[in-house]
């Protein structure tokens, strides 16, 4: 998802300007979805504050539901003279499981022991509150299923939907605006790229508030929203690039944009209709240009070959070899595919070659057909796909953006 200033502006976008907007971006916090890629059905919530965090259901604090790193420490005479002092550390953590149509809710030691145990309504909502300060907003840390661990800073809100966690985190524009700069392009990148992607996930964040309003949140942390890793650190680079461009938002004609931004565009952008379909009149700063600024991508050119049998299990759900594909509509520049054609004995299916792109990498994996930037040859038992770009190529090429900014632009 992409746009940037001054010269940057020129690898994606035309007659685009940065506007602070008065007073703040947007009102209050952001509830993000985390971790839901993961399908979480046992959760481990540890607490990373000083503070003892306690349990909170249904607006009541549950002080007897509580976890914490505790520091013990005493000492103790030998031989009358010389004296040791012995530290240690106690820590107890949440652990979140479905019970029949329960949740039961358990405080557990550092050797795995259940200390304490909570049941709960499957449909309740579960929070938390630091015990002292009466805080909600906290930092944890997030383990899913025993092996996905992740640090986040916010209010934390849990409810077990369909048959998984919900998991949301409460998180104010400018901390979400400054991880998602961090997890999408690295707190290493150039400093102008990273001043250039808070400009655009801020934008994007604002513009898509409601984007998953049937869901009960506003945002997704995957890249069907933006991907957000997880908290910044305090002097992250990328914490101050959200300072320094605090407020900031892409306008056109008066009117906040639609900001999009992808890897690597392969030398050309992409038009929305060509991936996405739809009008291109709607999107008058989106029109595709010319990009010569990502050539050092490694994902500048590339080659794939897919067996004929892996592609028709994939289409068909069949194992065999008599399949055939075509591309059907490209772009002006002959550059991004349109749509393409599958023929598999008598059945025939035409996508977008973006949905094309998109069904190989789920099942084959993200990096094996990178872009729908390619041309097709049959090679017998294979098609051998030579290709340009990474992603859906629309708006900010980030390697461009990535290049200039190196070199000081």
């Amino acid at each position: 998802m992409s746009i940037k200033r001054s010269k940057i502006l020129l690898v994606a976008l035309v007659l685009l300007v940065f506007l602070p907007v008065s007073g703040k971006c947007a009102d209050g916090a952001y509830d993000v979805s985390v971790m839901s890629l993961f399908k979480p059905q046992d959760l481990d919530v540890y607490s990373e504050g000083d503070d003892t965090l306690s349990l909170l259901i249904k607006g009541e604090v549950l002080s007897e539901y509580s976890v914490s790193l505790e520091k013990n420490m005493f000492d103790e005479e030998r031989d009358g003279s010389r004296i040791y002092i012995v530290a240690f550390m106690e820590k107890t953590h949440f652990n979140l499981k479905l019970r029949g149509d329960n949740v039961v809710i358990s405080v557990v030691d550092e050797l795995g022991r259940v200390v304490k145990e909570k049941v709960v309504s499957r449909t309740d909502w579960i929070s938390f509150v630091a015990k002292k300060t009466r805080k909600i907003s906290n930092k944890y840390t997030l383990k899913v299923n025993k092996k996905h661990e992740k640090a986040y800073e916010g209010v934390l809100s849990i409810k077990y939907v369909k048959n998984k966690f919900l998991i949301l985190l409460s998180v104010p524009i400018e901390e979400l605006t400054a991880a998602v700069a961090e997890s999408e392009v690295g707190n290493d990148a150039p400093y102008e790229m990273l001043k250039a992607m808070a400009v655009l996930a801020r934008t994007y964040i604002t513009v898509n508030r409601a984007r998953h309003n049937a869901d009960g949140y506003d945002l997704c942390d995957t890249t069907h929203c933006q991907f957000y890793r997880e908290r910044s650190k305090p002097y992250s680079m990328a914490v101050k690039a959200a300072k320094e461009t605090n407020g900031e938002m892409v306008r056109f004609d008066g009117r906040l944009a639609e900001v999009y931004y992808s890897a690597a565009c392969g030398g050309y952008t992409a038009a929305v209709s060509t991936i996405w379909g739809g009008d291109d009149l709607l999107y008058p700063y989106l029109k595709p240009v010319n990009c010569d600024f990502c050539v050092g991508s490694k994902f500048y050119r590339y080659e794939r070959r897919v067996d004929k049998s892996v592609l028709s299990r994939i289409f068909f759900d069949k194992d065999d070899e008599r399949f055939d594909i075509e591309a059907l509509k490209r772009d002006t520049n002959n550059h991004w595919v349109g749509s393409i054609s599958i023929v598999f004995f008598n059945q025939k299916i035409t996508l977008k070659g973006e949905k094309f792109k998109d069904k190989i990498r789920r099942k084959l994996g993200w990096n094996e057909l990178p872009s729908s930037a390619f041309s097709i040859k049959d090679d017998g038992d294979a098609f051998l796909f030579s290709g340009k770009g990474y992603g859906h190529g629309i708006g900010l090429c980030l390697a461009g953006a990535d290049n200039l900014a190196e070199k000081g632009w």
